[in-house]
């Protein structure tokens, strides 16, 4: 997504990054803006959401940690976790 002067201007302004920005574009919700515009919004309800994501990632992250599968030809034979 390009981003006109005016943007990058108040982009520096305010201290915004390009990682704030990229979160804001992909987990925050369509409302509709003047002039057949859109706004992206993330407000505590997208936060929340995400932060609720995390956590469940996280989670499986943890599980995932010292575990191994045992593949033969796109099959899973077996799979085990080490203590």
């Amino acid at each position: 997504m390009q981003m006109t002067n005016h943007a990058n201007k108040r982009k520096q302004q305010r201290c915004i990054s390009n990682t704030t920005i990229e979160i804001i574009k992909q987990y925050g919700r369509e409302l509709p803006a003047s002039n057949g515009c859109k706004r992206i919004f993330f407000g505590n309800k997208e936060y929340n959401n995400l932060i609720f994501d995390i956590k469940k990632t996280l989670h499986y992250l943890e599980k995932a940690r010292g575990a191994s599968l045992i593949v033969n030809n796109d099959k899973v034979v077996t799979l085990y976790e080490l203590p």
